[in-house]
């Protein structure tokens, strides 16, 4: 004992263990205690219910229930946060959800200021995600899609930067005409949707097939928050069964135009 003393003189003593048993407990403060605190101020939809919330702080995992005309989604979702997600993503915060099929890969980080957020989003989705949605619409869909790379700024509330693509293998699609008409199918090609931000600040994307870079729909996000897009008659090229009149290429099918923000 001693030498022990010596070693670790008394006053020392005093200091190290209740820091020891500060930094424990921020350690492994449990995420339930938080989240039963602060879901009162999120004000989540109805719809939405978050479940058996376990694991710490800084790394742990939760169900997340959708509820929709009846029918209940559940996903799971685990997250990291501070330096285990940075060591694993570079980002302050990375969040993974995952569905039978589906994993969608999240990370971000906010700017010294706070205020903006960089990130990225990546994984794959299957149709088991959103067909049960689809179905209340009489529609269908088959084929996986993947999430390559979709980098992001948003400051203020507002993106201005995004680019990536979205990659759809194609496949058939179903959908029940008003009328009560027969199911009817329309096969689609692997189609690509790129994503780019403009030198002024515009967010432009684009689908396009694999083998083409021309676009059969069009839309821009100006930094003033009007969004404009198109349906060009190329469209009904790619996709001969798809129920729309038959134009030119390069002419619009329809035109939309709305400001969100």
């Amino acid at each position: 004992m001693g030498k022990l003393s010596e070693f670790f003189p008394g006053k020392w003593v005093k200091r190290i263990l209740p820091l020891a048993f500060v930094m424990g407990l921020l350690a492994n403060f449990p995420a339930s205690v938080v989240w039963n605190y602060i879901e009162p101020e999120l004000q989540l939809p109805h719809q939405v219910s978050v479940e058996a919330v376990s694991g710490s702080v800084w790394r742990g995992e939760t169900v997340f229930s959708v509820l929709n005309q009846g029918q209940r989604l559940q996903l799971k979702g685990k997250w990291r946060l501070g330096f285990s997600s940075f060591l694993d993503s570079g980002e302050l915060l990375s969040f993974t959800l995952i569905h039978p099929g589906t994993e969608l890969k999240f990370s971000a980080s906010p700017s010294l200021s706070f205020t903006s957020v960089t990130g990225q989003l990546s994984g794959y989705l299957h149709p088991l995600l959103i067909n049960p949605f689809l179905k209340q619409n009489k529609a269908w869909i088959s084929g996986n899609a993947s999430i390559n790379n979709l980098s992001f700024r948003v400051t203020n509330g507002r993106p201005d930067f995004v680019r990536g693509a979205v990659i759809w293998q194609g496949g058939d699609t179903y959908f029940i005409p008003p009328g009560g008409k027969l199911p009817q199918l329309i096969q689609y090609p692997q189609l690509a949707i790129k994503v780019s931000t403009e030198t002024d600040g515009t967010v432009k994307a684009k689908v396009t097939t694999l083998n083409e870079d021309a676009p059969l729909i069009e839309a821009n996000l100006k930094k003033d928050g009007w969004l404009s897009a198109q349906v060009f008659g190329r469209l009904k090229q790619a996709v001969p069964d798809l129920p729309v009149p038959r134009k030119p290429v390069d002419q619009a099918l329809v035109k939309y135009k709305e400001k969100v923000f």
